[in-house]
């Protein structure tokens, strides 16, 4: 609980916990991997890697928002509770089955934004952590 700011020039920051992760989150890394992992992670949560991966697992997320420059966006959760953007530098993004681009499901909402340039992204919903 609580908020949690994390910096690195070289390696990893992770943040987890086996229940609710709650509180502002912000990690950020230059060479390494950004990645939360947690029962229900509420957010705002904001995930950073120039040279690595952003990660989220979790059972449920809110608010989130992963972002690398040259590595890979995985987001692996059984519900999206708030809106939600990954960013990849280059690569593929790799939906869950039945999704394509523009696909809405019940009202729209929340959104889940996707943006590829260099590295691979990768949602799974229904399967958490």
């Amino acid at each position: 609980r609580g908020n949690c700011t994390m910096e690195s020039e070289s390696g990893d920051v992770k943040v987890s916990g086996s229940a609710a992760v709650s509180g502002k989150i912000r990690l950020t890394t230059e060479n390494g991997d950004a990645q939360v992992k947690g029962g229900a992670v509420g957010g705002p949560v904001e995930l950073r890697s120039s040279n690595g991966d952003s990660l989220l697992f979790a059972d449920s997320v809110g608010q989130a928002a992963l972002s690398t420059a040259n590595g890979d966006a995985l987001l692996e959760t059984g519900a999206m509770q708030g809106d939600v953007t990954l960013t990849s530098g280059n690569g593929d993004r790799i939906l869950p089955p039945g999704w394509k681009k523009g696909y809405s499901r019940g009202s729209g909402s929340p959104s889940l934004t996707l943006e590829s340039g260099n590295g691979d992204i990768l949602v799974r919903i229904g399967q958490g952590k």
